[in-house]
């Protein structure tokens, strides 16, 4: 995962020959390790130890320098990266397999969302984190690698997960807060209804020429409840590096007022905001409320049990951090 996450590489070059995809039959070795670390700035990058898998049966090892897994399963066309000549790279859907039997359904899901969002948790980049042009996978390139790679070790585990993810997320912060809006009740989450993260949406321009339209890419949009007459919903989450200037102040402002005049609300959460759970509580209720959604009528003690919920679903992402 950590070579996944290296902002400086290029990943479009997905193998399409089997062949080339399986792993030596003679073990890994130290010696072995070292050199291709030597080699490869990119693993240089990475670090110790080099996570590899073999298919000899016999080829598990775990050194200092070196973790290597047998795989015997059959790994489809397209799952792995060149690095450089004569080495490949797990690529995304492979390696959420692969780590689908050691991180919790909500870790994986987690990872699921860096995996198809446009960002890598990157600690040595500015607020810990660097943008890519596009997504490592996507939902439709995860379910045909499911099919193809059959009912292995993991598959259900990451399956489930595919199912909670949501694509197109900006930031780890985005990731965490749409987990929290829109996971169902039963995992904890709000359960708001997605539309779309960061997608296209046309606007008017405001005080600009006759017929004049522009794009604004709202980072959540919550979809109104179905039979509604409701608009749907935005949430925008104001990091702190580029909503605190006046240039991202007066951006901001000028969007919001651009939703607006086509319906659309918008509620705008920063950190001290997402980490109030009361206000986050509120929020949701008036959210709710404008997209249309039902009056709930529950008890206090459902109320409180659920809030309860909620903020072990915010503790569980805050100890997530970056432990994949």
């Amino acid at each position: 995962m950590r070579l996944l996450r290296d902002p400086a590489l290029d990943f479009s070059s997905r193998a399409r020959n089997l062949e080339t995809t399986l792993a030596p039959n003679e073990p890994m070795d130290a010696y072995t390790a070292r050199d291709l670390v030597r080699g490869s700035s990119a693993l240089r990058r990475a670090g110790e130890p080099l996570e590899t898998i073999t298919s000899n049966p016999s080829g598990a090892r775990r050194r200092p320098a070196y973790v290597s897994r047998v795989w015997g399963a059959r790994i489809p066309s397209g799952s792995v990266f060149q690095v450089r000549e004569g080495l490949w790279c797990s690529g995304p859907e492979l390696t959420a397999l692969e780590l689908a039997g050691s991180l919790s359904e909500l870790e994986l899901t987690v990872l699921l969302c860096e995996m198809m969002g446009t960002y890598s948790v990157a600690p040595g980049y500015q607020g810990g984190m660097a943008q890519r042009a596009k997504p490592l996978t996507d939902p439709a390139r995860l379910t045909v690698f499911l099919r193809e790679v059959g009912g292995v070790k993991g598959s259900r585990a990451l399956e489930k997960a595919l199912k909670l993810a949501v694509a197109e997320s900006a930031s780890p912060m985005e990731t965490k807060l749409v987990l929290r809006l829109c996971l169902p009740a039963a995992k904890k989450g709000f359960g708001l209804k997605l539309l779309s993260m960061n997608k296209p949406l046309e606007v008017e321009r405001l005080g600009a020429s006759t017929n004049d339209r522009g794009i604004r890419k709202p980072d959540i949009l919550i979809a109104p409840w179905p039979g509604s007459d409701a608009s749907p919903v935005a949430i925008e989450y104001d990091g702190e590096e580029c909503h605190m200037t006046r240039e991202g102040v007066l951006s901001d402002t000028v969007r919001g007022n651009e939703l607006k005049a086509m319906g659309i609300g918008e509620y705008r959460v920063n950190r001290e905001i997402y980490r109030n759970i009361n206000y986050m509580e509120y929020l949701v209720e008036k959210v709710r409320e404008e997209a249309g959604y039902p009056r709930r009528h529950r008890s206090a003690e459902d109320a409180l049990r659920r809030k309860r919920e909620h903020v072990e679903l915010y503790k569980e992402l805050a100890r997530i951090g970056n432990v994949v």
